[in-house]
C-alpha cells in the first residue's frame, strides 16, 4: 500500500487541499461585511477624503473556526502611502475581532481552511472579495464578494 500525495499533505498539515465544505461566516458574506463595517469605525470626513484604500491578507480559518492571519501582504504599501495606515490598523483590528467561523470539512472532519481577503473602499463604499485557495465545488449560488456603503453606519 502506498499512500497518497493528499494523504501525505493531510497527516502533514497541509490544507491547500480540495474540501468538502469550505469555512464559512456565520451568515454570508453580506453579515461578514456588515461586521467590518461596523468595527472599522471610521469618521466621515476621513471617508469622503480617500479616493482608494486597498488591504489584502491571506488567512486561515482554522479547524476550531478561529481567523489566523497567515499573510499580511500591505506592508510594502505602507511604506509608499503612510496615509493609509490608518484604514490599514482599523482593518487589522476588525478582522481580528470577528466571531469565529465554521471550519472546512473535509471527510467528515475539520479542517484548516485558506482564504484571500481583500478589503477596499472606495468613496464611501467597503467591499469585501474573499476567495478560497482550496478547490472545492462550490455551490454557484454561493457569493463571496460583498460591498456595503460606509456612510449608513455611524462611523
Amino acid at each position: 500500500y502506498e499512500e497518497s500525495t493528499f494523504g501525505r499533505n493531510l497527516r502533514k498539515g497541509y490544507s491547500y487541499f480540495p474540501v468538502n465544505k469550505l469555512a464559512a461566516f456565520p451568515g454570508d458574506i453580506d453579515s461578514l461585511t456588515s461586521q467590518i463595517s461596523r468595527q472599522l469605525k471610521l469618521k466621515k470626513s476621513y471617508i469622503k477624503t480617500q479616493s482608494l484604500l486597498l488591504c489584502m491578507f491571506k488567512i486561515i480559518i482554522n479547524e476550531n473556526g478561529i481567523l489566523e492571519i497567515e499573510e499580511d501582504q500591505n506592508k510594502s504599501m505602507l511604506k509608499l502611502y503612510p496615509d493609509k495606515t490608518l484604514f490599514y490598523q482599523r482593518v487589522l483590528k476588525a478582522l481580528k475581532n470577528l466571531p469565529m467561523w465554521s471550519p472546512a470539512v473535509l471527510h467528515q472532519k475539520y479542517v484548516k481552511s485558506h482564504f484571500n481577503i481583500t478589503i477596499s473602499m472606495e468613496k464611501g463604499l467597503l467591499r469585501i472579495n474573499l476567495s478560497s485557495i482550496n478547490q472545492v465545488i462550490l455551490d454557484p449560488n454561493l457569493k463571496l464578494i460583498s460591498s456595503a456603503t460606509l456612510i449608513k453606519y455611524r462611523i
